[in-house]
């Protein structure tokens, strides 16, 4: 069948992902507009497992307010997510997140969404090409697809926002990043 789709996100513990990420994921689940075989892996440094992750999400009120109160609606959407304990510059990490996705689905598409300041989006891309998860796919549709998605602010000035280009344009194709 069609290759499954992870959506990475990496910073799940943090304000923008359960303020503003996973409420868009919900709305996006809501109208049909995921593809049917997805899993939403958050990453995050805090210790916890998948369902005190999805408790948390549940309890603020961000999931339910964008499912008009449908309790059931959100709970649906929370089985499809997943938490994985992970340090951003552990390649360690990485990998263990790589065998992960492949023992839910080997022929996976992946989207790594960067919820994290831009100090760590260099060291998050390093670990994400040392776990062989950036050679994903040749971009004509007959291979699995990696693409990384970063949050802004993209640098805080121009000179930071060159830099960070080089450095991401080093691990990853230009057709690669979002």
């Amino acid at each position: 069948g069609p290759p499954g789709t992870a959506l990475i996100i990496l910073g799940a513990g943090g304000d923008l992902s359960k303020k503003k990420t996973y409420p868009a994921l919900l709305l996006l689940f809501r109208r049909g507009l995921l593809p049917e075989n997805t899993q939403i892996w958050g990453v995050d440094r805090l210790e916890m497992d998948t369902a005190a992750f999805r408790d948390k999400m549940a309890s603020h009120g961000y999931l339910h307010n964008v499912a008009g109160g449908d309790d059931a609606e959100v709970e649906k959407f929370l089985q499809m997510c997943v938490y994985k304990q992970a340090q951003v510059d552990s390649r360690d990490d990485f990998a263990q997140l790589n065998t992960e996705i492949c023992a839910w689905c080997p022929c996976t598409n992946r989207v790594f969404y960067l919820a994290l300041p831009p100090s760590v989006f260099f060291e998050a891309v390093t670990s994400i090409k040392i776990a062989a998860m950036a050679d994903k796919g040749d971009n004509r549709g007959r291979e699995p697809w990696t693409r990384v998605i970063v949050e802004k602010p993209f640098g805080h000035d121009l000179a930071s926002s060159d830099a960070l280009q080089e450095k991401l344009g080093k691990l990853l194709r230009e057709e690669q990043v979002y």
